[in-house]
């Protein structure tokens, strides 16, 4: 019997850009929920904007957030795995000297964002709707960092290269967007915080759907027996799922069923 299920957010529950889950989704996961099925929001965004999106569900769920640097449930942190302080701020100041490209520097409570061009401190506050703290210099954070992202406005596939030359020796590098690409930890992703997860409650992959469209979804996809990558996901991820879906709904339907 199916016990836990996992998704990405971004390209996999909100599509085509959405901002906000759709009423059919909120109402098939909190029918989970209700059978006793635990629930994975597991994305790149931050707590704060993720506990947002699922209303008056959020404090039944279990949240990866930050790509897999900090897991939370009811407000309470499961797992946390901070980055080098060092090491986030240099990747922070290798990005904002790269043409085209924009900073965030992602602690547990906000984004610190130090704007370039202001299109990114509009696009984190008023579209994706971030806790978000400017800053006008880099040195002036002072906190706990868990990710560092870089935003370049026309696409980040221009950069790909140059970020992983530069720092997948030190970092966790992965492209988790059209323009994003973030860095963490070595030892942080999804895949790591959801295997955690599952000891922590007793869940074996067999007992574990998990859904994820684009590289930073790639460990997750690996913990379970039933992973679907999404039919439009990006090249070279859709190998590491058992199966492929246009939606997530789709399937939450069909796990319904089962009870």
């Amino acid at each position: 019997m199916i016990k836990l299920i996992a998704s990405d957010l971004d390209g996999t529950l909100l599509l085509n850009g959405a901002q906000q889950l759709s009423s059919h989704t909120l109402a098939f996961v909190q029918q989970l929920l209700d059978r006793g099925v635990i629930f994975v929001s597991a994305s790149g965004r931050q707590y704060f904007n993720q506990y947002r999106l699922w209303n008056d569900l959020n404090k039944r769920l279990y949240f990866i957030c930050e790509n897999g640097a900090l897991t939370m449930h009811q407000n309470k942190i499961v797992s946390k795995i901070p980055m080098d302080y060092d090491t986030a701020i240099a990747i922070a100041n290798d990005i904002q000297n790269r043409e085209g490209c924009e900073v965030t520097v992602n602690a547990k409570d906000t984004a610190y964002v130090c704007p370039k061009y202001h299109i990114i401190e509009s696009h984190m506050r008023d579209v994706v709707h971030y806790h978000i703290t400017p800053v006008s210099k880099l040195s002036q954070i002072d906190d706990e960092i868990l990710k560092v992202a870089v935003f370049e406005h026309n696409s980040i596939s221009n950069s790909v290269e140059y970020f992983k030359n530069n720092w997948s020796d030190k970092v966790n590098v992965a492209v988790s967007g059209l323009k994003w690409m973030d860095f963490m930890d070595k030892k942080a992703n999804k895949g790591t915080a959801l295997s955690n997860l599952q000891q922590i409650l007793g869940i074996s992959p067999d007992e574990t759907y998990v859904f994820g469209d684009n590289f930073n979804d790639i460990e997750m996809l690996q913990t379970a027996k039933y992973s679907y990558a999404m039919a439009h996901a990006a090249d070279g991820v859709k190998k590491y799922g058992a199966y492929t879906t246009e939606t997530v709904d789709a399937i939450l339907q069909e796990i319904l069923k089962q009870y």
